[in-house]
């Protein structure tokens, strides 16, 4: 089988964007069996502007892909798509979708928020989750998303977070006005705006370009791809954050992981946690010389912070939304594990 992952360039116009990628996607399908494209290829614009943009989860967007599957008897999976919420008017959601060659939705899944899981439509898609252990996530996840996860022990880390700059960020001060990219997280956005930055949405692929033409000024990412991302290229700073940590996860469909042996089971849990091991192992030292190598070809400044100013108006800042009685109670029950950790 092979797999295409298709580059192109989005901006707010979004019939040329749907253009361009029912063009690349004819291209791309003579050579390639799954087709990609790449995230949020439909829009990507001012913030204000996508409400306006986002449609329904049955809209022309997932209508053409559809049209597009069948058309070249393709796999094809549509990133990140812009999808209003039938319950709230005005929310948006960002969806991934994959479309088989009978020109039907073989299935739909969402990006995962740190502590916040979601879940198939059929078993309620549009409530959240918060765990406070990894344990109670696999329940969730087995019984409702039906799903197994593999990595029970979570233990593949992607290396902690950083923010990569065109100016110097040694300060909470710093951030004011800083125009930063972020990914779709609402919320996560807020807290950025509490701490002064200006959060805008691009999709990561595009991430590089917006630092070069100084659409943005900043991105937050694991540190472990920041060299081969470019960002070191066009951002003279790197500043260790730690805002969350990460981890990646690999989940089996339950009925097919149910459907193995009880030894061949115990095998697959067991390797994808020693893996899970030995990577995060890797990780540590890929860091370190991520960040040797960036110094050398672009002279980057390292920056560590002291974060106790982050964190503490970090804190203000959800103490008020406490006050506000905004957040449901599992929220502060995570937050409360967070902080039993640090």
């Amino acid at each position: 089988m092979r797999v295409a992952t298709i580059q192109m360039s989005s901006d707010e116009n979004k019939d040329r964007n749907m253009r361009m990628a029912e063009k690349l996607v004819g291209a791309a399908a003579r050579d390639a069996d799954v087709l990609l494209l790449p995230e949020l290829f439909t829009f990507l614009g001012p913030d204000a502007e996508t409400p306006v943009q986002a449609e329904s989860e049955d809209g022309p967007a997932v209508s053409s892909l559809c049209e597009w599957a069948s058309k070249h008897g393709k796999y094809l999976i549509g990133g990140s798509l812009l999808e209003s919420r039938r319950d709230e008017a005005g929310e948006t959601r960002y969806d991934n979708s994959v479309m088989s060659i009978s020109n039907e939705e073989l299935a739909r899944f969402a990006a995962v928020e740190p502590a916040t899981i979601g879940h198939s439509r059929d078993s309620g898609f549009l409530r959240e989750h918060f765990f406070t252990s990894f344990q109670d996530a696999n329940v969730v996840l087995e019984e409702e998303g039906n799903i197994i996860p593999l990595n029970t022990e979570w233990n593949w880390k992607r290396g902690y977070r950083v923010i990569c700059s065109r100016k110097a960020l040694q300060s909470l001060a710093d951030l004011n006005g800083l125009q930063l990219r972020f990914y779709p997280s609402e919320f996560e956005m807020s807290v950025w705006r509490a701490l002064g930055a200006v959060p805008h949405v691009i999709a990561f692929s595009e991430t590089y370009l917006a630092l070069q033409q100084g659409m943005v000024q900043a991105v937050t990412s694991p540190s472990n791809v920041i060299y081969d991302m470019k960002f070191v290229e066009v951002c003279k700073y790197v500043t260790r954050t730690n805002e969350f940590p990460q981890t990646l996860a690999f989940y089996m469909n339950k009925k097919r992981f149910q459907s193995l042996s009880k030894e061949l089971q115990k095998a697959l849990v067991d390797a994808c946690n020693q893996a899970g091991s030995e990577y995060s192992a890797k990780v540590d030292e890929n860091v370190e010389q991520v960040l040797a190598i960036s110094k050398e070809d672009y002279s980057t400044v390292y920056f560590e912070p002291d974060m106790a100013p982050f964190i503490s108006r970090a804190r203000s800042f959800y103490n008020e939304l406490k006050e506000e009685n905004s957040m449901p109670s599992e929220f502060w029950d995570v937050m409360a594990a967070i902080e039993a950790a640090r």
